[in-house]
């Protein structure tokens, strides 16, 4: 989605996106010689963008990590931020046991070596707000991967902690959309016994029965943004 994006902002604003390059294909530095800028969408590593030529001062990172701290520019949400704000909420509800279904940052190499994890904000953020209000409780707290199945998972493996909960927040809608069915299955209510709240505002999140809570990352700005 983000690519598409990026590529339909380029042309209505008469820039040419003229190669779409893949980490997955045999890639060169001179794969990107004579181009006036690249964008780079997701988590790639330093040294592979070093070493591959690009170059920061005219290159731009679209990506939700903290791989990047400095030389490269980077367009992104505050995930850290909005899951704040997700909290708040459910605790102005009356929420205390809240918990939380998210993924890792998976740092994407050109040479197929072991790929680095690290922490997703809306992880860090989840973590750190709860225990500086000491509502924290490791048990409420489940990291897989990103998918509608895995969020199932995580679900189901939430509930088999016998740990109380009354909120989930969820790190995607994929992730939320397997939570939802998985909940059902086991016969709790969403949003009477349990409320969810997630990120992305994928197209499917508004067809759900109740339509799901979600923050909007706005993947049309962030994509201007980058050509910008």
């Amino acid at each position: 989605e983000m690519r598409v994006n990026v590529i339909n902002f380029a042309s209505r604003n008469n820039f040419e996106i003229n190669r779409v390059l893949h980490l997955d294909e045999d890639l060169h530095s001179e794969d990107f010689k004579g181009v006036d800028g690249n964008i780079v969408l997701g988590t790639m590593s330093i040294k592979s963008l070093e070493d591959l030529g690009l170059d920061s001062s005219n290159t731009i990172i679209v990506d939700n990590s903290n791989e990047y701290s400095s030389g490269y520019d980077k367009v992104t949400s505050d995930l850290y931020e909005a899951t704040i704000a997700n909290l708040k909420t459910l605790i102005e509800k009356g929420h205390k046991k809240i918990a939380f279904l998210g993924g890792s940052i998976f740092v994407k190499d050109m040479y197929k070596e072991e790929l680095k994890v690290s922490e997703d904000m809306r992880s860090k953020a989840y973590r750190e707000f709860m225990m500086l209000h000491d509502f924290f409780d490791e048990n409420l707290m489940v990291i897989g991967d990103w998918s509608s199945k895995d969020g199932n998972r995580m679900a189901k493996e939430l509930v088999n902690r016998n740990v109380d909960f009354t909120a989930i927040v969820t790190a995607s809608d994929p992730i939320a959309i397997g939570a939802v069915h998985a909940l059902r299955e086991i016969g709790l209510k969403v949003p009477e016994d349990v409320s969810i709240i997630s990120f992305d505002n994928i197209e499917a999140s508004e067809f759900m029965s109740p339509p799901l809570s979600t923050v909007d990352l706005n993947s049309i700005e962030l994509g201007r943004q980058a050509i910008s």
